[in-house]
């Protein structure tokens, strides 16, 4: 969303993650909330019945290795006006005459799955095979996953599905990427801890996702489930 002050997330000096607010046309910096109306936090999970504004900003990414790359490159060029042929959108994206379409280098928060979710799908119930269990994430956690870090190999898969067949299976020593809202002010100095701390306070599902009591609630499983569900 576009408004006046953006919430920020900094390190204070007693070494404790606090939140700020950076006044976009200013850069003045506070800690006393803006006025009601103009600060608003990232929409990190946008649904078909949100509404979007005038000067809102759309991030989104791009399984290249997917059939939608295709489908997203035509959204955009339908959307910008575009009748000329696009190749790569990449290139688009750097072209200086579309100033409404920017490539950037995103950030990303990182967590390792618990023991409990290995063998488990990202998506719903209909999405898991008969043998394995289903996080939903989106739903029971506000949670998407921009990418899994494979524990047993160290790759990267990008933008995964709900199902296996999508690469939404979690493996054991598998990490989450959860995509950071753009800061206009960033600390390059973060450490793993300051990282964790930002991801707990900028998604609240996360920290049920990481105590298994709380995950067995937002799942609406019963109390006798073991550790591996």
């Amino acid at each position: 969303r576009y408004f006046e002050w953006q919430r920020v997330y900094t390190i204070n000096g007693s070494e404790q993650l606090a939140v700020e607010y950076v006044h976009k046309a200013t850069d003045l910096r506070q800690e006393d909330r803006p006025p009601v109306g103009t600060a608003r936090e990232p929409i990190s999970m946008p649904m078909a019945s949100t509404v979007l504004h005038e000067r809102d900003w759309i991030y989104f990414g791009i399984n290249k290795e997917g059939r939608s790359a295709d489908d997203v490159k035509d959204m955009v060029c339908e959307r910008l006006g575009l009748t000329e042929p696009v190749g790569e959108m990449g290139s688009l994206a750097r072209n200086p005459s579309k100033k409404t379409f920017i490539q950037f280098l995103p950030e990303f928060y990182c967590f390792e799955f618990p023991s409990y979710c290995v063998g488990a799908v990202l998506g719903r119930s209909q999405d898991a095979l008969p043998d394995q269990n289903a996080l939903n994430m989106r739903q029971a956690f506000g949670i998407n996953v921009a990418g899994i870090v494979r524990g047993a190999t160290g790759e990267v898969t990008w933008w995964p599905g709900a199902g296996e067949a999508a690469g939404g299976l979690i493996g054991p020593g598998d990490a989450a990427l959860i995509l950071r809202a753009p800061q206009w002010h960033g600390d390059d100095d973060r450490d793993d801890d300051d990282d964790l701390a930002q991801a707990l306070a900028a998604s609240p599902g996360l920290a049920d996702l990481l105590d298994f009591s709380r995950f067995k609630e937002r799942l609406g499983l019963d109390n006798d489930s073991d550790n591996s569900l």
